[in-house]
């Protein structure tokens, strides 16, 4: 809108916010939504309202090529006299950035059931994070286990089955927006047992063709990939047994 029909509106990017962030010594944290108004309001005390397409291209410019993240330009820099960054030395501490969170990461165990050429698939609730959607039985590994030990428990707490875990298909990684996960994915027997739900609502015995008829987490649909390549392969390549849970990063 300013460039194009020169409205007055302040430009506020990540370059522009760099530079008033070291004009001001603005404490707010730069990666913040609840700065935004800071910045937002001292672009537009800053914006030359004659010619606003051009200064927002000059701030942004300013910030692009001079006042870069580090080693600035402040030697080459036409603000260097209003500038509180400079005044203090303290163009490194400038803009102020929240330290990033440890991304969580869980570790996961869920079996492959299989009986009579058919294998085993749960409905999660329909309230809650990926509900509704089906998937392999499973769940957290518990301090001080092992995942074929959890790979166990939490099929005989969730579908009241007993399982051979015959062997480790494959480990499975997975980025949701707050946390990651490592699946470890089991091929297990069926054992004994009739099923009986606690947590999944729903269970079906289906071919392995007619997973494409149930919606799954993407999570499972690497899943499914890995088992996709290992029926082309043949059961003939064993994997390693899984790794203790105190091997797990």
């Amino acid at each position: 809108m300013s460039i194009a029909f020169g409205e007055p509106h302040a430009v506020v990017d990540g370059n522009v916010k760099r530079v008033i962030a070291r004009l001001f010594l603005v404490d707010s944290p730069v990666g913040e939504a609840s700065s935004t108004r800071v910045f937002k309001e001292r672009a537009e005390e800053l914006l030359d309202r004659s010619d606003p397409g051009g200064f927002n291209q000059a701030l942004m410019e300013l910030g692009a090529l001079v006042c870069t993240p580090k080693n600035a330009s402040c030697a080459r820099c036409p603000l260097t006299r209003f500038c509180g960054a400079f005044s203090e030395s303290l163009q490194a501490s400038y803009p102020v950035r929240t330290k990033r969170r440890e991304t969580p990461r869980h570790h996961i165990a869920v079996g492959v059931i299989r009986k009579d050429g058919r294998i085993l698939i749960t409905r999660r609730k329909e309230d809650g994070l990926l509900g509704g959607l089906w998937e392999f039985p499973g769940g957290e590994v518990e301090p001080g286990e092992s995942a074929e030990q959890a790979c166990k428990r939490e099929i005989a707490e969730e579908v009241n089955l007993r399982v051979e875990v015959t062997d480790l298909i494959a480990r499975v990684e997975h980025a949701y927006t707050h946390f990651k996960v490592s699946v470890d994915v089991f091929d297990c027997a069926y054992g004994t047992g009739t099923i009986e739900l606690d947590g999944p609502t729903d269970y079906r015995w289906i071919l392995f063709e007619e997973a494409e008829n149930y919606a799954f987490p993407a999570v499972n649909h690497k899943i499914f990939d890995r088992l996709r390549d290992r029926r082309e392969r043949g059961s003939g390549n064993r994997r390693p047994n899984p790794p203790g849970n105190d091997e797990f990063p």
